[in-house]
């Protein structure tokens, strides 16, 4: 529009023009965004989790706010810039007509938002992939040297306190077959559906542990894969056995019941008690110092009742790869230790928490030798009648309408703090955002509490 700068021109209102309605939306854009989107080659219009429309580059996501003025815009159509030249190269004295196309009082301006990244697993979790289990024999479920009972590993190490795969596979036969075909998607479809930029979707499917099973997307079924890594931690609870005896053995200490008749003393030494916490810390925190690794492959072969999707997947969610074999996984116990406090606080009513005393003693009995840190993002820790009580977050619960979700969040306990909030927040705003105007027009502040030092204000509900 360069030329129409330096020309005189007159306005007509072209006959498409209609007074009073919108047709077109003006977008406010700043350089940066632009820049963004030239070097990723293009953005998208989505619809988030709330039904607004949202703009997505590759990798970032940007709400699209209203703004509204006082003075009425009028549009033009810039295609007519080359016609307008080329008819005042013809007859310069000739004063071009300009078509108004539209008119406009608002205008549209980006900021950056969190993603809809929520909806991935709300797509995915009809369709989870549950089992498939391949003739399950009460033979096999009985048998105490089975790899999926955990009423006897190996001779010595017993876990009475664990729920077993042996348990989840007769109470949930829940086959792959059941799964409603017509509910299974694309790779193409999330990417295409979900409020978010490319990259925060696949993130999210990455975090989630998603796979491709016959061209779909699907997630393992929470329960299903923590009863594989139950599976999978008495197969590595068994080496640690195997390994203590062998060098037991070459230290001259293992003698047979025939030489010795010492049978009860040589039990007791090699039998630590699973009931208590301190043992169990001390031999999975020596299990994790030796970079414990499990194999696929061997995983699969001695567990053929087992489906060969769900070891596979389960091993990968839990693993990273090892520098010198491609089968071999290193075990990621921090992440094994999230999951060993998913599977407690499920047990609990749905937001109404746990003893935190109680919880730490459980969490520690299943082997749990992580700081309560790694928990951030998927629990909260707070005070309740001078009780400390832990919640745990399951986003996918909560509504994404804002006052439902703050009726649910408060009828959990009367009072939060900002930093509580925020997490029961973490899908609708960034780390970073200011969450002021959210709370203000939910909540009102009630007093300052110091924790550890830190001043935080407490909110209540606001009364309708």
């Amino acid at each position: 529009m360069a030329f129409l700068a330096s020309q005189a021109y007159s306005l007509v209102f072209d006959p498409s023009f209609t007074e009073g309605e919108e047709k077109f939306k003006l977008l406010q854009i700043t350089p940066s965004i632009v820049e963004q989107i030239e070097k990723e080659g293009g953005f998208y219009i989505k619809e988030d989790a709330k039904g607004e429309a949202v703009m997505c580059t590759e990798t970032d996501t940007y709400e699209m706010k209203q703004v509204y003025h006082s003075n009425q815009s009028f549009l033009a159509d810039s295609t007519h810039d080359e016609k307008l030249q080329s008819c005042t190269q013809d007859d310069p004295k000739k004063v071009p007509l300009f078509p108004i196309i539209g008119s406009n009082s608002s205008y549209l301006c980006l900021k950056k938002t969190a993603p809809s990244i929520s909806n991935v697993f709300k797509l995915l979790i009809p369709t989870a992939f549950r089992g498939q289990f391949r003739k399950v024999s009460p033979d096999y479920l009985n048998d105490p040297h089975s790899s999926s009972s955990t009423t006897n590993i190996g001779k010595k190490l017993k876990r009475p306190f664990m729920p077993s795969f042996s348990s989840y596979a007769t109470s949930k036969q829940l086959l792959e077959a059941e799964i409603d075909e017509a509910l299974l998607i694309t790779e193409e479809i999330l990417l295409k559906n979900i409020g978010a930029s490319e990259k925060e979707i696949r993130d999210e499917m990455k975090r989630l542990g998603c796979f491709e099973l016959r061209g779909k997307v699907r997630i393992l079924d929470e329960e299903y894969r923590y009863a594989i890594l139950l599976m999978i931690i008495e197969m590595v609870l068994r080496q640690y056995e195997d390994k203590l005896m062998e060098e037991d053995e070459a230290r001259g200490v293992a003698k047979t019941v025939e030489e010795t008749g010492e049978e009860e003393e040589l039990e007791e030494e090699f039998e630590p008690d699973f009931g208590d916490g301190d043992k169990t810390n001390e031999i999975f925190n020596n299990i994790r110092n030796a970079k414990a690794s499990i194999s696929i492959k061997g995983c699969i072969e001695e567990n053929p009742e087992i489906s060969e999707v769900g070891i596979r997947q389960t091993i990968l969610y839990f693993s990273s790869p090892s520098e010198s074999n491609e089968d071999e996984r290193i075990l990621d116990w921090e992440k094994i230790d999230v999951a060993h406090a998913i599977a407690i606080l499920k047990q609990i009513q749905p937001f109404r928490g746990i003893s935190l005393s109680l919880f730490l003693s459980r969490w520690r009995q299943r082997g749990a030798c992580s700081d309560i840190s790694v928990l951030k993002r998927k629990a909260i820790i707070s005070d309740v009648g001078g009780d400390k009580r832990i919640f745990r977050i399951d986003i996918s619960a909560l509504p994404s309408d804002l006052s439902r979700r703050f009726s649910l969040i408060f009828s959990m306990k009367p009072q939060w703090s900002e930093s509580e909030l925020r997490l029961m927040l973490q899908d609708i705003v960034l780390p970073d955002e200011n969450i002021t105007s959210i709370l203000n027009r939910y909540t009102r502040p009630l007093r300052t509490s110091s924790k550890s030092g830190i001043t935080e204000m407490q909110y209540v509900l606001k009364e309708t």
